[in-house]
C-alpha cells in the first residue's frame, strides 16, 4: 500500500501542488504540508492475515469487494485506536458501509465502541474513512485519493450528512463550511468538540491502494505524516 505523503512531499518540492490537488480531487482551500515525524502502524492493525477485521487491509478489501458499475470502491466509515504520545496505531475499527458518495461515523455503534476502547486504554480515537474511485480498471474518470476531498457542504448538506446535532450546529455557527470543504469541516469540528477524538485522521483509497495519515489544524492546515508498519 502506498503512502500518499511521499507524492505530496514531491509535489510541494516541485511546486506542482495544484496538479496533485486536481489529480486526487483534493480540497483546494487547505494548506498542505508534510511532517518529518513518522507514524507507526502495528502489524496486527495493518495486515488482515494478522489482525483480521481490525486491520487496514480488511477495510480496504471490504470496500473494493462492494464495487459495482462505474465505481471501484465504496465509502466506509472507520476509526483507529491511536496513541498520540508514540504516534502509533493499535487497531482499526470498521463502521457501517456507506455508498459511493458518502459514509457516516454516527451510523451504528462505531463511535460508541471506539470511545469505550479509547477510554479503557487511555488512547484516542482517530477518525478515518475510505474514498471511492470512479471509472473502470482500464480507464479512471475520477480518483479520490487519501486526502480530504473538494466536495463542499451547504447548510442543507450539513443537515443531511452530519447526524450528530452538536457537531452540525458547530459547523453552522462557526461558518467553517464557508471556508473549507466537507471532509475537513467535519473531521476538524469533531476533534475540536471531543477530547477523545484525535486531530490525527486518515483516509484510505482502496482502489488506488493508498493511505494518507494527517493532522487537521486551525486555519485549514493539514499536516501529513509518513507512516510505516512496525
Amino acid at each position: 500500500m502506498e503512502d500518499i505523503s511521499c507524492e505530496l512531499s514531491e509535489a510541494i518540492k516541485k511546486d506542482s501542488l495544484d496538479k496533485f490537488i486536481e489529480k486526487y480531487e483534493a480540497d483546494p482551500t487547505l494548506k498542505y504540508s508534510v511532517s518529518d515525524k513518522q507514524v507507526t502502524i502495528i502489524p496486527s492493525a495493518f495486515f488482515e492475515l494478522v489482525g483480521e477485521k481490525d486491520s487496514i487491509e480488511y477495510i480496504a478489501n471490504h470496500s473494493k469487494s462492494l464495487a459495482e458499475g462505474d465505481f471501484l470502491a465504496i465509502e466506509i466509515a472507520a476509526t483507529g485506536l491511536f496513541d498520540s504520545n508514540s504516534l502509533r496505531f493499535l487497531k482499526f475499527i470498521e463502521g457501517d458501509v456507506g455508498s459511493q458518495n458518502c459514509c457516516d461515523w454516527d451510523d451504528g455503534d462505531l463511535l460508541e465502541k471506539s470511545f469505550y476502547e479509547a477510554e479503557s486504554s487511555g488512547f484516542q480515537v482517530s477518525l478515518g474513512h475510505t474514498h471511492p474511485v470512479f471509472g473502470t480498471k482500464n480507464k479512471i474518470d475520477r480518483m479520490y485519493g487519501g486526502v480530504p476531498s473538494w466536495v463542499p457542504y451547504t447548510e442543507s448538506d450539513i443537515d443531511k450528512y452530519v447526524h450528530d446535532e452538536k457537531v452540525a450546529q458547530e459547523i453552522k455557527e462557526s461558518k467553517i463550511y464557508e471556508k473549507y470543504r466537507g471532509d475537513f469541516c467535519e473531521i476538524f469540528t469533531r476533534a475540536k468538540l471531543n477530547p477523545l477524538i484525535s486531530d490525527f485522521s486518515w483516509i484510505l483509497s482502496p482502489a488506488l491502494n493508498q493511505l494518507g495519515i494527517f493532522e487537521v489544524k486551525e486555519g485549514g492546515k493539514v499536516i501529513y505524516h509518513p507512516w510505516i508498519v512496525w
